[in-house]
This record gives structure tokens, C-alpha cells and sequence, in this order.
């Protein structure tokens, strides 16, 4: 195993949430097709959440052969942030070129997902009634608790998470050292780092919450602000992990170019 490259100690002065933010509306500006695809890739992942299968399946189709894109989205910041571009085909290449990683991520986030979610299941399935037309009911009907419950189980898991996918762009192929990376760089930031990880965690379950409204137009707007809201979130964090985690060579663990070597965070950061 090789050494983790997260320092043992960031000191407080390199958690600058708004600036970070500032950093990436800056970028979004210079590439106004990042923050467009980027919003649009997390409009279908919320959409993917929706009860109506007629969305919800085909959205969730699109949202799997995406499932590579954070890490161009992240590529793409990278590059913006040392004065480079990314073409459409590079940004294609790096979403091809990370589908493994992050099917993999994904179905380990889901294995524990499913694990946390059990004792629920058991509980549902005792109160549970499927009518002739297909509709599920609950005994008494459904539990008060059943939303709040996930809500936290959801907010847990994103912000557990916050720095992994980073990890998984910047610094490793291999989603068992980006987990390590990940929550090794949230406990000896932490609680320095409250809002990169509780910020973007809040808007994400808040965002699936919303997505079971249905499709008015309330809840179209409310999908499209979550996803721009997610998507500055992640970017501050992936400044913040720019910063202190180094090493990451000019296109980061998903490596576009032929020598990747270590390409310093920007002056001033």
C-alpha cells in the first residue's frame, strides 16, 4: 500500500469555503459549457429519483453512461485553474476513461447504502400492502419517519464522502485508495472543513427530497437550482483538495496526457 499523500496536519487557514466558490464561478465564466453540462449531467441524476418510471428510467439510463463525468467535471476545473482548456473530446475521453472507477464507487456506496437501509426494509415490508393496480400502501399509513430517516441517512453518506471523488480525479484509479485518501483528508481537516462537506450534503438530500413532487414547475426549478447549488459545492471542494493534497499531475488520475507529472495549485491559493 502506498503512503497516503494527505499531510498530517492542514492548518485552518486553508479552508476558504466562499473564496473556493469564488474560484469556481471564476472558471465557470471562462468555460460557460462546464457549469452548463455539469448542472444539466445533476438535473438528470435527481430526475433518475423521481417516482414516475417514464422519467425515472430513462433518466436513469442517461445518468449511468454518465457516471464517469465527475471526473472530467473535475478535470476540467484542474485545467481551467492552471490556465489550460479542455475540449469537448477530452472532456468525452475523460468521462469514458473514468466509467470503471466510479461504477465501481457507485456500487460500493450502494452495497452500504443497502446495508444502512435493511433494518428499514424489515420494518416496511411488516407494514406494507400491494394493491391489485400496483400502488403500495403502509398499514396505518406511511411512517412519519420514514423521510426525516432518510434524509439523514442520505446527508451521512454525501458528506462521509465528500472527498473521494476527488480522490478518484486527482489522485488514484483505484477506488479502495481514494477511499482511504478521501476519509483520511475529512478526519484531520475536520471541523475545519463543516461547510465543504455539510453544505453540498444538505442541497443533495434536500434535492432528492424534492424530486419526489413529481414534475411541476416548482419542483423543475428546485432541481435545476439543487443541481447548481451540488455543483459549486463540489468544485469548492475540489479546490480545497487541490490545496492540500499533493501531486496531482497535470490531468490528475485520469490522465489525458502522456507524462503526468506534479503540476502546483495556482499562486496565491
Amino acid at each position: 500500500m502506498t503512503p497516503s499523500p494527505v499531510p498530517d496536519r492542514i492548518p485552518a487557514s486553508q479552508a476558504a469555503f466562499l473564496d473556493d466558490v469564488g474560484r469556481v464561478l471564476r472558471a465557470w465564466r471562462a468555460a460557460p459549457l462546464l457549469p452548463a453540462v455539469t448542472v444539466g449531467v445533476g438535473v438528470v441524476q435527481l430526475l433518475s429519483a423521481v417516482e414516475s418510471p417514464a422519467v425515472a428510467g430513462p433518466a436513469a439510463l442517461v445518468a449511468l453512461l454518465l457516471i464517469g463525468w465527475p471526473c472530467a467535471e473535475r478535470l476540467w476545473l484542474l485545467r481551467l485553474w492552471t490556465g489550460r482548456r479542455l475540449t469537448a473530446g477530452e472532456a468525452a475521453r475523460a468521462t469514458l476513461r473514468c466509467f470503471g472507477r466510479m461504477l465501481v464507487f457507485a456500487l460500493v456506496v450502494g452495497l452500504v447504502l443497502l446495508v444502512l437501509l435493511v433494518p428499514l426494509g424489515v420494518v416496511l415490508a411488516s407494514r406494507a400492502d400491494l394493491s391489485e393496480d400496483g400502488t403500495l400502501t403502509f398499514a396505518g399509513g406511511e411512517p412519519a419517519w420514514l423521510g426525516p430517516y432518510l434524509f439523514a441517512v442520505t446527508v451521512a453518506g454525501y458528506a462521509a464522502l465528500t472527498f473521494v471523488t476527488p480522490a478518484l480525479a486527482y489522485s488514484s484509479r483505484r477506488v479502495r485508495d481514494a477511499l482511504r485518501i478521501g476519509l483520511r483528508l475529512l478526519r484531520v481537516s475536520w471541523p475545519r472543513t463543516l461547510a465543504y462537506v455539510l453544505l453540498p450534503a444538505l442541497v443533495a438530500a434536500a434535492g432528492g427530497a424534492l424530486s419526489y413532487r413529481g414534475l411541476d414547475g416548482v419542483a423543475v426549478v428546485a432541481t435545476v437550482a439543487a443541481a447548481a447549488l451540488l455543483a459549486l459545492g463540489r468544485g469548492a471542494t475540489a479546490a480545497y483538495y487541490l490545496r492540500n493534497v499533493p501531486g496531482a499531475g497535470p490531468d490528475g488520475a485520469v490522465q489525458l496526457e502522456a507524462a503526468p507529472a506534479y503540476y502546483p495549485a495556482p499562486a496565491g491559493w
